[in-house]
């Protein structure tokens, strides 16, 4: 699988204290963002920090970008950025997503 060959190949350096490296943890936290349509992290890049990600696909479905949304913990608690945020950035991903000549 796609994931695991790129798992595989990466060096898990953490940003954070709350990096995830582990890659089981990895493998689960991806397969939850591809059900959800987007990935949240929490403080794992920058303290204080939430982001979302969501993939933009080519034609064929295979990713080749994303688009990413940062908020502030001060701010907003994960679930509520998120819940605010997602649909706006899945809708954004998919709008361009899946267009001919996206490579």
């Amino acid at each position: 699988e796609a994931v695991d060959d790129i798992i595989a190949r990466s060096t898990a350096t953490p940003l954070t204290s709350r990096t995830v490296t582990d890659p089981a943890r990895i493998r689960e936290l991806v397969a939850q963002a591809g059900a959800d349509g987007y990935a949240l992290a929490s403080e794992e890049s920058m303290l204080g920090e939430i982001n979302l990600a969501s993939a933009v696909l080519d034609h064929e479905g295979k990713p080749i970008a994303a688009i990413d949304i940062s908020g502030s913990l001060a701010d907003w608690t994960a679930e509520e950025f998120a819940k605010r945020f997602s649909p706006m950035l899945i809708g954004a991903t998919r709008a361009l997503s899946g267009k001919p000549g996206l490579s």
